[in-house]
This record gives C-alpha cells, structure tokens and sequence, in this order.
C-alpha cells in the first residue's frame, strides 16, 4: 500500500507522455486536437467532457470481450453508451488476421 501513491504517479506520467506523443503524431498530420487527462471514474469523465464540449459524437474502441467478462469486470465503453447525450460510435479491435498481412 505504501508504494501506490509511486505507482499512480508513474501511471499518470506514463499517461502524459502517451497523450503527448498521440498529439504531437495528429497535429503532425494536420489534424487539430487538445487531449485532457482526468483522474477519476473515467464513464463520468468521458460524458462530462463530450457534454462541456457539445460534442456531436463519442468515439469509442471495444477490447472485443465477451458479455460475460463485461457483466463481471464491467466495461467503459457500455457505461458511456449508456450515459451519453449523443450518438457513440465503437469501433472493434483490429482484426488479428489484418495484423498478420504486414
């Protein structure tokens, strides 16, 4: 337990750098974007912010589990379809068989 405030900073790190490398690749691009990193219940967040922003969609990926492992471990993705205010859009795991054509 006494490692976890250790353990959230250097996910949150992690996080910041990823949010960062994802910006730097989509402005490069030419694509516009600004990235928020919350802490927190990420359903609430996700449905705040498209509010805030009045975002006319949600886009979304789904890990591809299964109804089972959704009902038990829960899934985000479902919660922000459920909450939302407008159109969410999921987009599925890439195929295995495409990632095997490289």
């Amino acid at each position: 337990m006494e490692n976890i405030a250790e353990i959230r900073a250097a996910g949150e790190s992690a996080a910041a750098k990823n949010l960062a490398r994802l910006q730097a690749n989509l402005q490069g691009q030419q694509i516009p974007c600004e990235t928020v990193q919350l802490n927190g219940a990420p359903i609430l967040h996700i449905v705040d912010q498209a509010m805030k922003l009045a975002a006319d969609y949600i886009v979304m990926g789904s890990h591809g589990h299964t109804a089972l492992y959704d009902l038990l471990v829960g899934s985000t993705t479902h919660g922000v379809l459920m909450r939302a205010a407008c159109p969410v859009i999921i987009l599925p795991p890439p195929s295995k068989k495409a990632g095997a054509r490289k």
